[in-house]
C-alpha cells in the first residue's frame, strides 16, 4: 500500500513540485536581482527573457531531479512505513529531506550538463527499465 502512494506522489507531484521550485526561483532572481543590478543590460531585464531561462532550466534539470526523486524517496518511504517506529519517522523523514535537500541544491546550482547525455537518447526507455528493475525487488 505504502509503495502505491509513493508511486502516485511520484508520478503526480514530482514535475509539478520541481517547476514551480525552479519558477520560485525564478520570480525571486527577477523581482530582487535583475531589477535591482544596474550593470544588467535592459533587454535582458524582461519578463519574456525570465520565462524563457525558466523553460530552459526545467529542461535541462528536470530529468535528473526525477530520477533522484525516484531512487530517494520510494525506497526511503518503503523503508520508512517498514522498518522504522511510527515515533521516530519525523526524524527519518528530516534526515533524507536534508540529503534530498543538498542534492536538489548541487543539481539546481551546477552545471551538472543533461541527463540524456549520460544515458543516451533513449532516457525515457533507460529510465522505465530502471524502475522496474528497482520495483521488482520491493
Amino acid at each position: 500500500m505504502v509503495s502505491k502512494k509513493a508511486l502516485i506522489d511520484y508520478f503526480i507531484a514530482c514535475a509539478p513540485y520541481f517547476c514551480l521550485f525552479y519558477l520560485s526561483l525564478e520570480v525571486y532572481n527577477y523581482l530582487f536581482i535583475v531589477n535591482n543590478n544596474p550593470e544588467i543590460p535592459e533587454k535582458q531585464r524582461d519578463l519574456k527573457t525570465s520565462f524563457t531561462n525558466w523553460k530552459t532550466v526545467c529542461q535541462e534539470k528536470l530529468p535528473a531531479l526525477m530520477v533522484v526523486d525516484f531512487f530517494l524517496w520510494i525506497p526511503f518511504q518503503f523503508a520508512n512505513f517498514r522498518f522504522i517506529p511510527s515515533r521516530h519517522r519525523v526524524v527519518g523523514t528530516k534526515v533524507a529531506e536534508l540529503f534530498f535537500m543538498i542534492l536538489l541544491s548541487f543539481i539546481s546550482f551546477n552545471n551538472i550538463g543533461p541527463l540524456r547525455q549520460l544515458m543516451g537518447n533513449y532516457f525515457l526507455i533507460n529510465f522505465a527499465i530502471i524502475a522496474i528493475i528497482f520495483l521488482t525487488f520491493f
